[in-house]
């Protein structure tokens, strides 16, 4: 695979150039990677991006903090069984502010397993790694996890993300500080 990717970026010939590229993109030939990779859920996958996105590695992360207060004070949040039901990609179908907000949700509720009950929550994350849920089984798995009901979790969670200082929004905050800083 390597070879290919230098002979592509050596190659003068724009044909030649073209052969290599779809080799590499279709990945045929005697490289041929058999990628073995199960998706994962939506929420835990966009959940542990967004956690680590923080210098350190699940800090309070004020963008979506905030996003996640705003929903929770316009109108109540999802049911974690709607958020669990997106099985792969960045939750496809949903229109961008819904959108928005899952990836907010998702960031919070990593957050409080992670906090509250790490030890369980790499349990659950071991075993969807292992096996591939039928439709909700991941719900039955997570209440399995933390031996607790899912709305008990969603009211955990709920009390868990309350606790927060409710915060200005950070995209006026950045503002300000800029616009304060170009005018003196």
């Amino acid at each position: 695979m390597v070879e290919k990717k230098k002979d592509f970026l050596e190659t003068k010939d724009c044909r030649k150039k073209a052969e290599i590229l779809k080799n590499l993109v279709s990945q045929r030939g005697r490289e041929h990677i058999d990628f073995n990779i199960k998706a994962a859920n939506s929420w835990l996958a966009e959940g542990i991006a967004t956690y680590c996105e923080t210098e350190e590695i699940g800090e309070q992360n004020d963008k979506w903090l905030f996003i996640y207060q705003q929903m929770s004070k316009d109108k109540p949040i999802y049911p974690l069984e709607f958020l669990m039901a997106y099985k792969i990609g960045s939750f496809p179908g949903v229109y961008s502010t819904a959108m928005i907000e899952l990836y907010a949700q998702s960031w919070a509720f990593v957050s409080f397993l992670m906090d509250k009950y790490p030890k369980e929550f790499m349990d659950y994350q071991d075993l969807l790694a292992a096996e591939k849920p039928e439709k909700t089984e991941d719900v039955k798995w997570l209440e399995e996890a933390l031996n607790k009901d899912i709305k008990v979790i969603e009211m955990e969670f709920k009390e868990y993300m309350d606790k927060f200082e409710q915060l200005e929004d950070p995209f006026s905050v950045h503002f300000d500080k800029i616009y304060n800083a170009m005018n003196y």
